[in-house]
């Protein structure tokens, strides 16, 4: 008989990633996190300008980031709003939302950056009135 050595699960870097939508109390999430010593909260603005660029050149290309280092604390969370409409806002980008949230789901899909995804939605009615 012969043993084979199993491979060690590897751990994804964060425990969750937050996708901030507009209106939908990203800003408070974050705030709160940071207060909190038991959450380490990674902003990944540099991951966030290349989806957003991605998208507003309609360029498919695939995004390999190799390996990443996880984020060190008892409650790692990556979180942006970035991932879903940021930075999109002239008339001439709003066609590249839909490119952004698919190419962040598909690039956060593909680097395995956590096993979990929080993504806050309001009420329609209580979203308009608050915007």
């Amino acid at each position: 008989m012969t043993a084979v050595a199993k491979p060690t699960p590897v751990s994804p870097p964060a425990d969750f990633i937050h996708i901030g939508l507009p209106k939908c109390g990203s800003t408070y999430l974050q705030l709160l996190w940071g207060r909190d010593a038991n959450y380490t909260r990674k902003n990944p603005s540099g991951l966030v300008k290349l989806c957003r660029d991605l998208a507003l050149s309609g360029s498919p290309q695939r995004i390999d980031l190799g390996p990443i280092d996880p984020i060190e604390g008892e409650n790692r969370v990556i979180s942006s709003e970035g991932f879903s409409w940021c930075g999109l806002n002239e008339p001439a980008q709003q066609g590249a939302i839909a490119a952004l949230q698919e190419t962040a789901a598909r690039v956060l899909g593909e680097a395995r950056l956590a096993d979990k995804v929080l993504i806050v939605v309001r009420d329609p009615v209580d979203w308009l009135r608050a915007c």
